[in-house]
């Protein structure tokens, strides 16, 4: 039968981080104090936001490694993650390119769903993007100043002006963002990527 013999050095070892994870502990009861813990389910944690920033980094790598340097080139592909679910948006006149985008994106870890809404079509221009921009903008601003509606929870693109809602939303709420949004000028159509929490 073997023997374990621990060394002065390593029993130190274990009774500091015994205490340190005892403390740990009790500051975690002592700062939660007599509220509830974890009730806001829809809002994402700085994990989920660092992971998504991942995932839209990875996806668009692998897409531009997995195509040639010409068609990603004339290509415009943009890559959204919101709590591991991801939007493609963009244009391309690959239909190979685009499914390409589509198998690399489901690939990722972490990825919850992919939504694939890249059009074929050629690149939009510089002043549409800016369209685009002014757009999410007014968007954005509307959802805000709308009194007791989680505007935190979501996240907004513009894309040749298609309108992505994505967010951690009740369906009362993300049915209430889509009137809102519809007030909005330059608004052609409203696309709907809501992981619900009711």
């Amino acid at each position: 039968m073997q023997k374990f013999h621990l060394k002065l050095p390593a029993f130190a070892l274990i009774t500091v981080l015994s205490l340190i994870c005892s403390a740990c502990s009790n500051f975690i009861l002592v700062s939660s104090g007599n509220g509830l813990v974890d009730t806001q389910h829809g809002k994402r944690t700085l994990g989920s936001r660092i992971e998504d920033q991942s995932i839209e980094t990875k996806t668009l790598i692998n897409i531009k490694n997995s195509v040639s340097n010409s068609a990603f080139n004339k290509s415009r592909i943009v890559v959204v993650s919101f709590n591991g679910y991801v939007l493609l948006s963009g244009q391309t006149q690959s239909t190979e390119l685009k499914r390409k985008a589509g198998d690399v994106a489901k690939e990722i870890r972490h990825v919850e769903r992919v939504y694939n809404e890249i059009e074929i079509s050629r690149p939009i221009s510089a002043f549409k993007q800016l369209s685009d921009s002014w757009i999410t903008s007014k968007v954005k601003t509307s959802l805000f100043l709308n009194k007791n509606f989680p505007s935190s929870h979501t996240k907004i693109i513009s894309e040749n002006g298609t309108v992505f809602l994505m967010g951690l939303l009740t369906e009362s709420e993300s049915n209430r963002a889509i009137k809102i949004i519809k007030k909005n000028s330059g608004v052609q159509k409203i696309v709907r990527i809501v992981e619900y929490i009711d």
